[in-house]
């Protein structure tokens, strides 16, 4: 369920103590969301609050809640533009964060999480932000798989009877020798030829696929040591 930050921080009306705020973030269903719109006022590496390990390696953005409701709404009961923000990232948006400008009004989703009685801040973890959906992303892979499956299918299938087709094509090879028979010897060694070339190209690619996966699990363990 998502609902408005604004019209959720209007349920403490008057009251605004540490106690009246931890209560309203406890009876927040983990499942829940809120949409707010905020000013950001400054933006940091990764800061552990209780419940944001999951996002290390990302950004913590501070800033300031913009209530944009109407006067005349029904909900509208508190004017709540100013309350403090610490908005937690995951590390696959921090490029999108990293052109964010001080000042800046972003329109966005998180979890309420907690309250830092000591900066006076609510703690979110973000959900959605300006350019994250990744459905986008989906549907363009989901339609290179379409385009390309003609062509990675036999790729596939090569790579994985690459052996089987270069011991098919010595045997074809040798067994043409034997029998005097040209045309089969010339199968076979243009099987292990083919074969062979093929099966080294894609067993080459997968290698570098699989030094890259690894460099950037490196990196990663790298910057958490760091952090």
């Amino acid at each position: 369920m998502s609902r408005e930050l604004p019209v959720l921080l209007d349920r403490l009306g008057s009251r605004k103590t540490v106690e009246d705020r931890l209560e309203l973030i406890r009876d927040m269903p983990d499942e829940d969301t809120c949409t707010f719109t905020f000013a950001v006022r400054e933006i940091r590496p990764w800061i552990w609050f209780a419940g944001n390990e999951k996002f290390r390696g990302g950004k913590t953005v501070f800033g300031e809640l913009v209530d944009k409701r109407p006067e005349d709404k029904m909900e509208y009961l508190h004017d709540q533009s100013g309350q403090q923000l610490q908005l937690a990232l995951p590390k696959r948006w921090n490029n999108l964060v990293s052109h964010w400008e001080k000042g800046e009004e972003i329109h966005c989703s998180g979890h309420l999480l907690g309250w830092d009685a000591t900066s006076e801040r609510y703690q979110l973890l973000a959900t959605e932000i300006p350019g994250s959906s990744e459905a986008h992303w989906l549907i363009l892979a989901w339609t290179l798989k379409i385009i390309f499956a003609p062509i990675w299918v036999p790729c596939w299938l090569a790579y994985k009877l690459a052996y089987v087709g270069i011991a098919l094509g010595l045997i074809m090879g040798v067994a043409g020798m034997a029998m005097d028979n040209v045309g089969l010897a010339e199968w076979g060694w243009m099987m292990c030829a083919v074969m062979g070339s093929l099966g080294l190209m894609l067993r080459f690619y997968v290698w570098a696929i699989m030094m890259g996966g690894s460099a950037n699990i490196e990196d990663q363990e790298s910057e958490d040591s760091g952090n």
